[in-house]
């Protein structure tokens, strides 16, 4: 930035005074934050705001960005302090080579401009508060209020006749970290959520395999494992003999995948977290509590539900 500082260290010979108050050198810190022209558009601001912004320097402007505003509110800060730092530098440009004084209330309308066409293009959204709601008016810009989340009914729907069903799930916490499956308690080690959800349904139908069952439903959360069974993705390496012998298991039986969101598959979810906090197999002959209440929603026929934002 070419101020008569930047330029004096270049080795020109020259006499500096800033243009906008003819008080101080033009330097780039008293012009943009000593200044008395600039500090008058930052109280501006901060009379905007509800908030004192700190213009001690640079990082301190981005720690006030870095507040607790909503997406959009984010969005419009960032375009005022930039457009308040660019109309500063104008307005001196002006000043020193046009001769043209540009008034304070001329270099609101341009901040209060710049950032109206900045807010109105973003798609991120406000919060409904009052405060977002006095910021937003001052300079033009339309909220983008969140919409309403879509509610989607998650039901477990029960086995047809000769059918058994399972649902299966895999939990791991980190990536790696440690890692079990359900709809039993098993442990796995150290492995990541793919490898876990893999390992599971693999389980599940060794289990069904040695207790003779023929017709199979498998029901899980994870898109990634149905698209194995599809043939679509290919399992980990280390995971390829195994299921290779999976394969070869249903091949031999009736066999049938589909998806559930997690929500309908909570107590598949609470034995798989079952394994990871006791880092052992385990096994119930009766309802474990944990998922006694989720196991009667089921069992009723009761929904569960899930919120998507739109």
């Amino acid at each position: 930035m070419h101020t008569d500082e930047n330029l004096q260290g270049r080795g020109l010979a020259l006499c500096s005074m800033c243009s906008l108050c003819n008080s101080d050198l033009d330097s780039t810190n008293h012009l943009f934050f000593s200044c008395k022209f600039s500090i008058s558009i930052w109280n501006w601001l901060s009379s905007q705001f509800h908030h004192q912004v700190d213009v001690s320097s640079l990082d301190s402007l981005i720690l006030f960005y870095l507040k607790d505003w909503s997406p959009q509110l984010k969005v419009a800060i960032t375009s005022s302090i930039v457009n308040s730092l660019a109309i500063v530098w104008f307005c001196r440009n002006k000043a020193r080579f046009d001769n043209l004084k540009i008034n304070l209330y001329e270099a609101f309308s341009m901040i209060k401009c710049n950032t109206f066409l900045t807010g109105n293009h973003s798609a991120k959204t406000a919060r409904n508060s009052m405060l977002e709601f006095k910021i937003f008016k001052v300079f033009n810009v339309n909220l983008n209020c969140r919409k309403a989340p879509d509610i989607i009914e998650v039901l477990c729907k029960p086995p047809n006749f000769g059918w058994v069903k399972v649902n299966s799930d895999g939990a791991a916490i980190g990536c790696p970290g440690f890692a079990g499956g359900g709809g039993f308690g098993a442990y796995f080690g150290i492995q990541n959520s793919l490898y876990a959800e893999i390992m599971a349904a693999i389980v599940v139908v060794k289990i069904a395999s040695h207790k003779g069952w023929s017709r199979i439903w498998l029901e899980t959360d994870s898109t990634v494992l149905i698209d194995c069974f599809l043939l679509k993705k290919q399992v980990p390496w280390k995971l390829r003999n195994l299921w290779l012998k999976c394969l070869h298991s249903i091949s031999l039986i009736k066999f049938k995948v589909s998806h559930i969101y997690r929500e309908g598959n909570s107590c598949a979810d609470l034995l798989a977290n079952c394994g990871v906090k006791f880092k052992t197999d385990c096994w119930w002959n009766t309802t474990p509590s944990i998922i006694s209440q989720d196991l009667n929603r089921n069992r009723n026929s009761l929904p569960f539900y899930r919120f998507r934002n739109l």
